[in-house]
């Protein structure tokens, strides 16, 4: 169970990651609507990270409820 822990926190943060890099990619053209865009996508990313680690983590223990 630990490594696909592991591999699910990863992929949660990747997503986190793509959310951080396209919204500083996008604030450093410093244009008012892009910045608005980018704080925008930045919380989109981080809260679909978030949410797939809890979805894991509750599967996690489900599963392991059930077979220990």
């Amino acid at each position: 169970m630990i490594p696909i822990l592991s591999v699910e926190r990863v992929v949660g943060w990747c997503i986190a990651g793509v959310g951080v890099y396209n919204t500083i990619k996008l604030y450093k053209n410093n244009i008012e609507e892009k910045n608005k865009k980018a704080i925008k996508l930045l919380i989109i990313c981080c809260t679909i990270a978030l949410i797939y680690n809890l979805i894991v983590y509750y599967i996690t223990q489900i599963v392991i409820s059930k077979f220990l």
